[in-house]
């Protein structure tokens, strides 16, 4: 929350200097200032940022395409550019809330593999990843659109994590492997009543 309150200070402070730069016609430096806002408003998606005589390149870590697609069909829904852009908002915005309720490192795209190659058992991409001093989060996040879909979609991310679990658990060192499931609806979905399961804990997001 602190964090937030103070990105939102910040960010103020950028368009006021942004506004005034426009005013007295220093557009080079107004355009400047609003591309710092857009990386600030991202920074914990932010994977390179490069200031030079060429201008402002960034770019972003985002939760694979990969992983959205699957949602997208998961939902019974068909995969294209307006269901990922709409599905992607969803599930980045869920992400940005679960980043400011845990208190660990958060990174993106990393790829875990099992088995021996070539012929590896399987591989695994999480949405994102959570490192804190004594456990090793990975976080999966499932947009459910309509209640019918949910013991599917659920069950679906359970036997996949549990899977992780079971096999690169014990691979993980002295930090502890969980998983958490944040399950993304505008209706109501009762948390408590579910099945619990072993190093995985379910979250409900209220769209």
């Amino acid at each position: 929350m602190k964090q937030n309150t103070e990105k939102k200070f910040i960010g103020t402070i950028i368009v006021i200097f942004a506004i005034a730069f426009f005013i007295i016609e220093q557009y080079w430096q107004a355009l400047f200032s609003l591309g710092i806002l857009i990386v600030l408003v991202n920074i914990e998606r932010l994977k390179k940022f490069v200031l030079g005589k060429d201008g402002l390149e960034s770019e972003f870590y985002e939760i694979p395409e990969e992983n959205i697609k699957q949602d997208i069909r998961d939902n019974k829904k068909q995969v294209n550019r307006r269901t990922l852009v709409d599905f992607r908002k969803i599930e980045e915005e869920v992400l940005g809330h679960i980043s400011s309720k845990i208190n660990g490192s958060m990174k993106r795209q990393i790829h875990f593999v099992y088995g021996n190659p070539p012929d590896y058992e399987f591989s695994y991409t999480p949405d994102a990843t959570f490192q804190t001093d004594k456990e090793l989060i990975f976080v999966e996040i499932k947009y459910i659109s309509k209640p019918e879909y949910l013991n599917q979609i659920l069950s679906g991310a359970i036997k996949q994590l549990s899977l992780v679990l079971e096999k690169i658990g014990p691979s993980s060192g002295e930090k502890k492997l969980v998983g958490k499931i944040v399950l993304a609806s505008d209706f109501v979905v009762e948390v408590s009543k579910l099945k619990k399961y072993r190093d995985i804990e379910i979250i409900h997001y209220s769209l």
